[in-house]
Formats: C-alpha cells, structure tokens, sequence
C-alpha cells in the first residue's frame, strides 16, 4: 500500500471517527434533555431534539403553533416517534382544532392499542378528546393491568364521569375488586356502598378480608347500619352478639371483632391454661413498670336501639397491686346516655361470674365493650398481677 493510499485511509478513518464522536455527544445531550443544545443547528439531525424544542415552546413559551410544527419535523425524521404524535395531537386540541386532533388518534390509536407502556398517555389524550370508548377501554385497561396508575386512572374517572358512583356503570366486572379498594382507600363511602350492592346482587366473589376491611371502613365513616349488615354476612348468627366471647381464635383487630392494642407494660395473650369454659380464655400479665391507664383491649358490639340487654363474664385474678383494680365497661359507641361498669377487680380470686344489665338509648346501634384500668393517685402505684377473662356473652333481657 503506498503512502497516498495509507494517507487517504487514515484520514477516512479519523473522519469517521470525528462523526462518532460527535454523534456520541450529540445523542448524549439529547438523552439528557440539554435544552441548550436544542436551540443549535446540530439537533436537527435528531428527531427526539425536535421534540424536546417542541415542548419547551409548548410549556415554556406558551405557543403551541410553533410547537405543533416543531412536532411536524419530528414526526417527518421519525415517523414511529409515538411521543410527537401525542404532543401534536395535544397542541391541535389547545390550538382549538379538535378535528385535526381525532384524526391523529386515529392514526395512532392502532399502535398504541398494543403498547400497555403508552396507556396511560392514551388515557389523558382520550380525556381530552371526550372519546368515550377510548377513555372506557384505557381506563378498565389501567386498573386491570398497571397498578401504579389505579389512583391516578380512579381520580380521572370520577372526574370524567362526573363521581365516583357514577364510574360503577363502566367497570369491567373483574375490576369490581380493585375499583372497590380504592373507594375506600380516598374515602368515597357513597361510591364503596353502591359497588358493594352491586356486587352482592351480581353474585360476585368477594374474600373474607374484603368483607371485614369494607366492615371496618363503614364502622369508621359511621356508617354503622351498613357495616351491621356487611358484618351478618360474615359472621352468620346472631347480630347482637359478643364475637368469640370465649377467645377461642386470635383477635381480629378489625370491625366487630376484639381489638387489641400493644402495650409495653402488660403481656394480652390467649391462653389454654385453665380456661372457664371451652378451651381458651384471655389473660392480662401487668408487669408492674407503669401507672397503665388501660383501654386498649375492646369490642364495638353491634346492638338494636332502646333494647334492654344481659352482659355476662367470668374473671379471675392474681395478687393484682395498688388501689385501682381492672373493670369491665359498657358505653354508647357514637352514641350518648349508655355507660355502665362491673367493679373493679383487686388482689387474688377464683373464677367468678359477673352480670351488667343496661337499656340501649334510642339511635344506638352499637356499643363499646371494654377491659379498663384507671390510673391511681397513689405514691405506690405501679400495677403488677394477672387479670384472666372468659365467657363473654351477651343477650337480650327478657
């Protein structure tokens, strides 16, 4: 090879590495949205640059003409660029021309409909169109199949429709579930009940969580003739009842089940150790490290208004210290004129059984049942002993 010949090839070569180079750097810029960068003759080379110039006419300066054309060239660079499509049709509907807007969403709408990364995209470009079926499919499409767009796709659905109830009618039946959990979780009670009917006379499959979460979200909305009937259906028998009075399983810590609170300075636990009756009872261990003011341990109890009812229980105790003992009380929950409570409990006893009788107040449809200690007043005060419970029941006095 002579030297002219070497001489050309190193030159090509050096050339074409110059364009690499700059390609590299060029594609970088564009990659990290160097604004600067747009604005030179070098970005013209890359559509994605004219796409950035684009938005920041659109957003910046306020003009979505000059943005339109910007999305026009790289559409013509790059016609698969999905994202200067979108932002055309955009800047066609706030240009007031919503004709030249459908007809793109025309055009892409068939590309985009296999593409699950752009729906949520799809989803506002339909809003904006006011295209019903587009936003209905987009829509049912996001809750069933991207989750981190649910609370976004809800919000927007609600407000396209016009609420949240009047979204139930476009749900897809699989999405009854997901749409439901999210009702409740903003809070929309109207919305959560009108679904939940509509499930129930669809004949839908709803789990045991969802029917004691729905259960504990009405009870906190009180909501509390809804959340006796959800609780019917689960619980089955008698809907004035103490639940698992005997402590028989773990607590449920939710809806008309026993809550228990955590608390460093007394141990609540079931236990099969000489129950009195069945084959568990509850048991109270105080470590004698606090002045507890208890009220943690309870039951909201659903009942019927202005009905006289029976509370029985059996208790026990072991050397239980100071001068404020442990006591059961009954008092309206959300309601007022209810409170009744069995003496407090001192020192050591066998298993005994207590009776507390009350009336119901007119409008009372639950009350509280709780497992109490007051705080004392003394010096000595720190409470130790065990408190044991067993056999709650409740009933109507004849």
């Amino acid at each position: 090879m002579t030297f002219i010949t070497r001489s050309i090839a190193c030159f090509v070569l050096l050339l074409i590495s110059c364009c690499l180079l700059w390609y590299s750097v060029c594609t970088f810029k564009v990659a990290t949205k160097d604004t600067a960068f747009v604005q030179t003759a070098s970005s013209r080379f890359f559509p994605e640059a004219l796409l950035i110039e684009g938005k920041i006419q659109y957003y910046s300066a306020l003009d979505p003409l000059a943005a339109a054309q910007s999305y026009k060239k790289a559409i013509l660079a790059e016609p698969s660029l999905l994202d200067a499509w979108m932002a055309l049709a955009q800047a066609e509907i706030a240009l007031g021309r919503r004709g030249e807007a459908e007809r793109i969403f025309g055009i892409i709408a068939p590309t985009l409909s296999s593409i699950s990364s752009w729906k949520w995209e799809e989803l506002l470009l339909a809003f904006d169109l006011r295209d019903r079926e587009h936003f209905r499919h987009c829509f049912n499409y996001i809750l069933s199949n991207l989750p981190h767009r649910i609370r976004e796709a809800s919000w927007l659905g609600a407000r396209y429709w016009g609420g949240w109830e009047n979204v139930l009618p476009r749900l897809l039946p699989s999405n009854y579930l997901i749409f439901f959990a999210q009702a409740m979780a903003v809070g929309e009670v109207n919305a959560a009940v009108a679904l939940w009917e509509k499930m129930g006379a669809e004949n839908a499959s709803i789990a045991e969580k969802d029917r004691l979460q729905f259960c504990q979200f009405l009870i906190t909305h009180d909501r509390l003739r809804e959340a006796k009937n959800v609780w019917k259906l689960w619980k089955g028998d008698d809907l004035s009842s103490i639940t698992d009075g005997g402590f028989e399983r773990e607590p449920l810590n939710t809806a008309f089940g026993w809550n228990i609170s955590k608390n460093s300075d007394v141990i609540v636990e079931r236990v099969t150790d000489q129950p009195y009756a069945g084959k568990a009872c509850l048991h109270l261990h105080f470590k004698g490290t606090a002045n507890i003011d208890l009220n943690g341990i309870y039951q909201i109890v659903p009942v019927q208004p202005h009905t006289r009812y029976e509370l029985r229980f059996a208790r026990k105790s072991r050397d239980l210290t100071t001068d404020c003992g442990v006591f059961v009380e009954i008092s309206g929950y959300k309601c007022k004129g209810l409170y009744v409570s069995s003496r407090p409990v001192l020192g050591a006893g066998p298993w005994t059984e207590e009776k507390m009788e009350f009336t119901t107040p007119e409008g009372c449809e639950a009350v509280l049942l709780r497992i109490c200690r007051k705080e004392s007043l003394k010096f000595d005060n720190r409470i130790s002993g065990d408190y044991w419970l067993d056999a709650v029941e409740l009933s109507v006095k004849r």
